[in-house]
């Protein structure tokens, strides 16, 4: 028993380096109190790591501990204060065991315990009109259905041939959604450019192919391909011809 106690000691204190680069399944470091160290090999002790992160790092989609439970984030917003105010973070969150929703707020540069689960890579196919999105496996072509919830508010930008990545449980059910970092989206339909506007005066409101209604710059037209932040829901930049 002290073996595997000891080799707990260094995985909590290694950094999250021996867990990037394996696609380990990781669980908070409190979880690991929890299992019957005496069942686990010194190996699969690397495999329930927590990593923590400060609340303004957080994204939707990512996996936290809260109390001994595992929650999703659905939604984040990062309020900034004024003056010296740091302002806050604003997540709603979803129990991934009750599926009920809860909202906390934190401070910008409080640590929170990221949780890591098993991680497969998916391509969207297509979104359904009742609120799930129909993915698959392009390594072996197997498809899942999943709520669009999953992936949080960004799901309104999945388009199809979107790269999106699962994460499943112990179960082998699917628990949460990572979104890639930007998608480029066609934009079907835009305001209208006033003349006097310039690129940065003022931003208007535009239409992209997944039916989501993105703020971009006025020299944003219809049929222009442009690159957005899933998370956020921001506009990055235009891709050129």
């Amino acid at each position: 028993m002290h073996v595997y106690v000891r080799c707990l000691r260094e995985c909590l204190t290694l950094g999250r380096r021996l867990t990037a680069g394996h696609g380990h399944r990781c669980l908070p470091s409190e979880a690991l109190t929890r299992w019957h160290l005496d069942k686990l090999c010194p190996g699969e002790l690397l495999q329930y790591r927590g990593v923590k992160k400060q609340a303004n790092e957080l994204r939707s989609g990512n996996v936290l501990e809260l109390g001994g439970r595992l929650y999703t984030i659905i939604k984040l917003q990062h309020t900034h204060g004024h003056g010296r105010q740091l302002g806050n973070v604003q997540m709603e969150l979803r129990d991934l065991q009750s599926q009920t929703k809860v909202h906390e707020r934190r401070r910008p540069s409080d640590m929170m315990e990221l949780v890591r689960l098993e991680g497969r890579s998916y391509q969207v196919l297509y979104a359904t009109a009742e609120g799930s999105l129909h993915l698959m496996d392009p390594n072996t072509f197997e498809q899942e259905e999943v709520p669009a919830e999953l992936f949080g508010s960004g799901a309104a930008y999945l388009a199809p041939d979107a790269n999106v990545t699962l994460l499943f449980g112990p179960d082998g059910k699917a628990v949460s959604g990572e979104l890639p970092q930007t998608l480029e989206l066609k934009v079907t339909d835009a305001e209208p450019h006033a003349k006097g506007d310039s690129a940065t005066s003022s931003y208007k409101a535009c239409t992209v192919e997944t039916g989501a209604r993105v703020s971009v710059p006025p020299y944003v037209q219809p049929g222009n391909v442009i690159v957005v932040d899933p998370t956020s829901g921001t506009f990055v930049k235009r891709c050129m011809a």
